[in-house]
């Protein structure tokens, strides 16, 4: 006797790669269609393995297959099985694979999220056992890379809770941008103003101008470092990080893009008093 798990309650997201013997789509362009992948790699898809490797590679993600990252679990079709945590406070939804007109990641790769089971590693049914492989036996923390590519292809549902359950700032930015690290009390000011705006966004759900904000305090913050009113880049990095993270837990990966170009800008022009 198995064991069915309840993904959403588990606060799991699982990615079904089926191998099953259907016809891939007569057009390469509908197995990631959501996706800009080379025609010739997407020729050579037999499967959801294939679909997965192939979308982890164009968006330069991690191979989870070899269960050597997460909780990888063979099935007994062949196919398998990858286990993921997923973001605090983010809702996701299942999706079929041969959907493809509907939610879907691409073609044979099914999403287990709220709303959905999976059949748990141990698990012997007639046609054999759901077994796990590789040494990892925990499921990893939901990348960004394939929290981006849920997200695009319309599989998150909520990313935050009500407003009124957030302060303004979370704690650990507040305290960095009042720290020693920064040499002034306009400075301060500045860099708690630039972390608020960016931390708001978290009570708007679209078109709080996200992606804007982290730019500009990555852009303030790296002004306020080459004048010399923070010493503590890292800190400084951190915080914002954290901030933005605080308002959009599944982009970590385009977070922290964002925030390294902006520094970097932003060192090219010290910020101070006289310049606001």
């Amino acid at each position: 006797m198995g064991v069915g798990i309840s993904t959403g309650p588990a606060e799991l997201l699982v990615v079904d790669l089926d191998c099953h013997a259907d016809t891939p789509p007569s057009e390469p362009s509908e197995v990631l269609p959501a996706f800009s992948v080379p025609e010739d790699l997407l020729k050579a898809v037999r499967n959801g393995l294939d679909a997965f490797r192939i979308l982890s590679q164009a968006l330069d993600g991690e191979d989870f297959t070899d269960g050597e990252r997460t909780l990888a679990v063979r099935t007994p079709s062949g196919g398998m099985h990858l286990y993921f945590r997923t973001p605090r406070q983010t809702t996701w939804r299942c999706s079929t694979g041969g959907n493809l007109k509907g939610v879907a990641l691409g073609w044979q790769l099914d999403v287990r999220a709220h709303g959905g089971y999976i059949i748990a590693p141990g698990t012997q049914v007639a046609a054999g056992i759901y077994e796990a492989v590789g040494s990892c036996r925990q499921p990893a923390r939901l990348p960004g890379w394939l929290a981006g590519a849920l997200e695009q292809t319309g599989h998150l549902l909520a990313a935050r809770p009500p407003a009124q359950t957030r302060s303004r700032v979370p704690n650990r930015a507040r305290m960095a941008t009042t720290s020693p690290a920064t040499t002034s009390a306009w400075a301060a000011k500045v860099a708690a103003t630039a972390l608020s705006d960016v931390a708001d966004c978290a009570s708007i759900s679209e078109g709080s101008g996200w992606n804007t904000k982290v730019n500009r305090a990555a852009y303030t913050l790296g002004g306020l470092v080459a004048a010399g009113f923070i010493t503590n880049q890292a800190g400084a990095e951190a915080a914002l990080l954290e901030a933005a993270l605080y308002a959009r837990p599944e982009r970590a990966q385009q977070a922290r893009s964002i925030i390294q170009s902006g520094l970097v800008a932003g060192q090219r022009q010290p910020l101070t008093p006289k310049d606001r």
